[in-house]
């Protein structure tokens, strides 16, 4: 089990690496069109993926998976990266780099919300306050205070 302090340093790592995201996508952006890199940032995942699948020594069973659920694999696959990443993609060539990453953001709140009728998760008080101040930050952000 992962200590309460080495979690804090990893999630401080993956907040710090993904705000840079927006600004590497709309550099992407400007020498690619949103389905090229699409299909780059697909193709480089999934190499990386099945590069560490195989040297783990999970290869087979990798494999013998996507063999026996090759229609839900591929319906998860269209969903995410092509659904999910075409918006949020297309959202960056067309907002400010700030703006689409601030929007962004708030699929951590919609899972949070999800999670009551999807697994029957209760949320509390402070719960719904905090989701309600995350929106209306989002909102203030992506309407540049307006």
């Amino acid at each position: 089990m992962i200590n309460k302090n080495k979690s804090f340093h990893y999630g401080l790592s993956a907040v710090f690496l993904w705000s840079t995201s927006a600004t590497a996508i709309e550099l992407a952006l400007e020498v690619l069109d949103v389905f090229q890199l699409l299909f780059f940032s697909t193709f480089t995942s999934a190499i990386i993926l099945c590069s560490i699948v195989c040297y783990q020594g999970k290869g087979i069973l990798f494999f013998s998976a996507i063999k026996t659920k090759l229609s839900y694999f591929l319906g998860m696959a269209i969903l995410n990266p092509l659904v999910f990443y075409f918006l949020l993609f297309s959202a960056y060539g067309r907002l400010p780099a700030q703006q689409a990453q601030t929007i962004n953001y708030t699929w951590a709140i919609t899972l949070g919300l999800l999670s009551v009728p999807l697994l029957g998760q209760r949320l509390g008080k402070v719960d719904f306050l905090a989701m309600s101040l995350g929106y209306f930050g989002v909102v203030i952000i992506a309407t540049q205070g307006s």
